[in-house]
């Protein structure tokens, strides 16, 4: 009886980018969030060109209601990703989507942890040991799924 192995690899490395569309659509509140978005990241390559990635964004974001003056919180979002590659010589095309959850000191208004879903898409570029992949991904977020989703956020991730 013979058995196939297939060996995976692991990376550790950063990602940042930022924001192209606000946080919120509302006649009621407005968003004033930083627009950058940075944190470190894992990506585990599994065999078939699928991958796994986990990362942990940090932003600033900032909310100002018609009732209340600015409030800034720190958020962080922990998205789990399962990747797909498509191999070419040159470059690696990949389309990304997972769950992304995301902590950020409660108020009355907005809980301290909602969940969303994230989906994406990039271009990987190797030169020797260093990996390049810059990529766009639209998250929405919302206190329960799939009830009261706030806008899609699209960022390019580099």
């Amino acid at each position: 009886m013979g058995s196939v192995c297939f060996g995976q690899s692991v990376s550790i490395g950063g990602i940042g980018g930022g924001m192209l569309t606000n946080d919120l659509n509302d006649q009621w509140v407005t968003s004033v969030s930083m627009r950058y978005v940075i944190g470190p990241e894992v990506n585990i390559g599994l065999p078939l060109g699928f991958g796994f990635e986990a990362d942990a964004l940090y932003r600033r974001e900032s909310y100002r209601t018609i009732f209340f003056p600015e409030s800034p919180r720190t958020s962080w979002e922990f998205p789990l990703l399962l990747k797909k590659s498509f191999g070419l010589p040159v470059m690696t095309p990949f389309i990304e989507a997972g769950y992304a959850p995301r902590v950020m000191p409660g108020t009355y208004a907005y809980p301290s942890v909602s969940h969303g879903l994230a989906i994406g898409g990039g271009v990987e570029f190797r030169i020797g040991r260093m990996c390049l992949s810059p990529a766009v991904r639209s998250r929405r977020i919302g206190t329960t799924l799939p009830r009261y989703w706030l806008s899609p956020k699209v960022q390019p991730l580099i």
